[in-house]
């Protein structure tokens, strides 16, 4: 049932102004009259259009400086000066995935891999298809990682008492800007940082930086101490990798070996 406007007067959760409806008429904040689930985040993916009219630069400033803050605030309902989480992802993977071919790394960790002693030329050509798949799908296959993270960290940040959903919102928000700073660390080795223009040095950094964003996001999010917040993060971020990793490796293997990537 659609929900009538005259029957919602409330204080804007964005900018304070008393108002009937369901838009803020003095910043233009939308009322969410649901709760927060799986459907509703997947119908407000949607519903932005893949605009970029709604705040990615304060949404990049917002989760560099206080990610807590714009992840609980995009939980509550105050969504209007955020980019949306799944856009976020998507757009910085899509980004990250040209950058990584415009500036060659792509065809340099290809090359690495290619050139192992010890593989068989089978081998060879599987880890090749792979990476290919990989670089061709960057955007969706990092949102299939989103739900074995929210899971892990469901698991191992309960006593804060997110829903899945909403540990999808955190996931997100930190793939995101992970994925951005993984930009920045491209553009360093295109610039001249070659010692990280291998497939181990290149994955060994970004990991690394994936971790440390983990952190800074669970500390600012979660009422956990920081050594709570320090241990979890590094188990959850490690184990829903891990588990990502285990089962696209196979799926991907398995395509490639029947040639169909």
């Amino acid at each position: 049932m659609k929900p009538n406007p005259a029957d919602y007067t409330q204080d804007c959760l964005n900018c304070g102004h008393h108002f009937t409806g369901l838009y803020c008429p003095a910043c233009g904040q939308k009322l969410r009259v649901v709760p927060f689930t799986m459907g509703f985040m997947v119908y407000s993916f949607f519903e932005s259009n893949f605009s970029f009219e709604k705040g990615i630069l304060r949404t990049i400033k917002g989760l560099a400086y206080k990610p807590g803050k714009v992840v609980n605030d995009y939980i509550k309902g105050i969504t209007n000066p955020y980019y949306t989480p799944l856009k976020y992802v998507f757009v910085a993977a899509s980004f990250s995935a040209l950058l990584m071919i415009g500036t060659g790394l792509f065809d340099d960790t290809i090359a690495t891999q290619a050139t192992k002693p010890g593989l068989t030329e089978q081998q060879k050509d599987v880890s090749k298809r792979m990476m290919g798949f990989i670089s061709n799908y960057m955007s969706l296959l990092s949102i299939v990682y989103l739900p074995f993270a929210a899971w892990i960290s469901k698991l191992l940040f309960k006593k804060a008492r997110y829903n899945f959903a909403e540990h999808l919102v955190f996931n997100s928000y930190i793939l995101g800007q992970s994925t951005l700073y993984s930009m920045v660390l491209m553009l360093l080795i295109w610039a001249g940082l070659d010692g990280l223009r291998t497939y181990e040095g290149f994955t060994i950094a970004g990991a690394l930086i994936n971790m440390l964003v983990y952190i800074q996001f669970s500390i600012s999010t979660f009422s956990y101490s920081w050594f709570q917040s320090l241990w979890r993060s590094v188990v959850t971020y490690i184990l829903s990798y891990l588990l990502y990793i285990s089962l696209l490796s196979t799926v991907v293997a398995v395509l490639a070996m029947n040639k169909l990537v």
